[in-house]
């Protein structure tokens, strides 16, 4: 049996129609399939899923907006950590950079705009990834430690073990007998 996997309403595949191979949930006023926004739909009630990466690098970051926002959170916290790194690398080479000016060594001012410039964008683009992170999850991580890394992965696995299904039968009572 094929469900929706935001609400697990039961659904039939379209056969004709510009939507072949596509479900629609009435419920959620989706259109689910291969070439769907909202997913593909599943098997038995389980949970939609966001696909994760295998490997999160800085050069993620660079990537639009849209596609950002594609990502699932886990993999968006991991690059905030690492994109935070990034940033805290460039601001003590562009401190070192202002200190050598500050200290008459001239020839060092290009290499210091240049790295400010660099401070700035990298913190342009953290500023992005929290600011998808505060639209999900209400904030965005002020720190990001591995204890904080673990028990959210810890979470997601949790979840997406938990498959949606309504039990439809009262779940019998037993009486107690009291004591004399």
């Amino acid at each position: 049996m094929i469900t929706c996997p935001y609400c697990a309403t039961e659904l039939k595949i379209m056969v004709s129609g510009p939507y072949i191979d596509h479900a629609l949930c009435n419920l959620c006023q989706i259109v689910l399939g291969p070439e769907s926004e909202h997913g593909m739909y599943v098997e038995n009630g389980q949970r939609a899923n966001k696909k994760r990466l295998t490997i999160v690098t800085v050069d993620l970051a660079k990537k639009p907006l849209p596609e950002l926002m594609k990502l699932h959170t886990a993999d968006l916290i991991h690059l905030l950590r690492l994109m935070r790194e990034e940033r805290a690398t460039q601001y003590n080479l562009l401190r070192i950079f202002n200190k050598a000016v500050s200290n008459g060594e001239t020839q060092f001012a290009d290499q210091a705009a240049e790295q400010g410039g660099e401070y700035e964008h990298t913190t342009r683009l953290c500023w992005k990834i929290e600011n998808i992170l505060n639209e999900r999850m209400g904030y965005f991580p002020e720190k990001i430690v591995d204890n904080f890394i673990i028990r959210y992965e810890e979470r997601c696995q949790e979840q997406a073990k938990k498959v949606m299904k309504i039990r439809k039968q009262p779940i019998q009572k037993t009486e107690k007998i009291a004591p004399k």
